[in-house]
């Protein structure tokens, strides 16, 4: 099909006739199809789940929006979710989750969490957590787990956090 651009709206010239009864029946038309570029990546929050998800950043390359409403995930033509896509103009960029990847594992262990009051007065408290996160991974080849890990942020100038110097890099 072919998009015409008419000012705030679009129109699609669909080639093929469909047949559409008069009685509110639903009828599905494919009116485009789109091969959308995408960065697919393994993401982790292992403080919230311990599960590691495929997930694709997309950017809707079309001269037209898409407008919200229900899409189907497929992946290797097998159904995987259905899912509300909200409003994403052209050139927007939205995000879809392929499922688990249950060759990979993530796990998050509290090693210490301690709080001491220091100071005569008790005027200082310091916190100290550590945990430890491990992932395995049972792919046939090396790739690459984006994690996320809550790390606080002070907004007052009397509150200081920072990273422990053992820290793993490329924080």
């Amino acid at each position: 099909p072919q998009a015409q651009a008419q000012g705030l709206s679009v129109q699609f010239v669909i080639a093929d006739s469909a047949d559409v009864a008069g009685d509110g029946t639903p009828v599905r038309v494919v009116m485009a199809e789109s091969a959308l570029p995408a960065h697919v990546a393994y993401r982790a929050v292992p403080k919230l789940l311990p599960y590691v998800f495929r997930v694709a950043d997309l950017n809707n390359t079309p001269q037209y929006p898409l407008l919200p409403g229900p899409i189907d995930v497929l992946r290797h033509g097998q159904f995987i979710a259905r899912y509300d896509l909200p409003h994403v103009p052209a050139g927007g960029r939205f995000q879809l989750t392929f499922g688990l990847e249950d060759r990979l594992r993530v796990k998050r262990q509290i090693i210490d969490e301690v709080a001491r009051d220091r100071g005569v007065l008790g005027g200082t408290r310091r916190h100290n957590y550590v945990c430890r996160i491990e992932i395995s991974s049972f792919l046939d080849r090396p790739d690459v787990v984006e994690l996320s890990e809550h790390i606080p942020v002070s907004e007052l100038d009397d509150v200081k956090v920072a990273l422990a110097p053992t820290t793993s890099g490329g924080h």
